[in-house]
């Protein structure tokens, strides 16, 4: 099993995606568009400055999974 997690959540500006391992993973808006995707290794910072308050999804690409991101601002 591949660890992924993503915090803080809520989160302003940025936040950091944990894995074990190496994992491509896409931040999508409501309506399934992607907004970013980024590799990350381990522990990774993302910067979120750019999307705006609202839910979010962060997939994992190699795992399938998704978890909700909430963006304050």
């Amino acid at each position: 099993d591949q660890l992924f997690s993503v915090y803080p959540n809520p989160a302003i500006n940025e936040v950091y995606i944990q894995t074990t391992g190496t994992a491509v993973i896409s931040i999508l808006n409501s309506a399934g568009k992607t907004m970013l995707t980024k590799n990350v290794t381990g522990k990774s910072p993302i910067q979120i400055t750019q999307l705006h308050a609202g839910i979010y999804y962060v997939k994992n690409h190699h795992t399938g999974d998704i978890q909700k991101l909430v963006v304050i601002k």
